[in-house]
């Protein structure tokens, strides 16, 4: 489950605290040193990245358009 801070990029980004990552950029991601080990790796510049999260039991896909490193920290 995400907490997320009102005022941080992932906020304006869409994600919400409460949020339960399911997979980014089509990866499954099941663990926190999973999503550690992408960004580290998927961390080059300024992509397009697909993240998918249950949100109140239903599927939400949020788009963003920055490094992950500044997403996710």
């Amino acid at each position: 489950e995400m907490c997320i801070r009102d005022s941080s990029l992932a906020a304006k980004s869409g994600f919400r605290t409460g949020d339960l990552l399911q997979s980014v950029n089509a990866i499954k991601i099941k663990t926190i040193q999973q999503l550690k080990d992408y960004v580290s790796t998927k961390n080059k510049g300024t992509q397009k990245h697909s993240f998918t999260v249950i949100r109140n039991q239903s599927p939400v896909k949020i788009t963003i358009n920055q490094p992950l490193a500044l997403i996710i920290n």
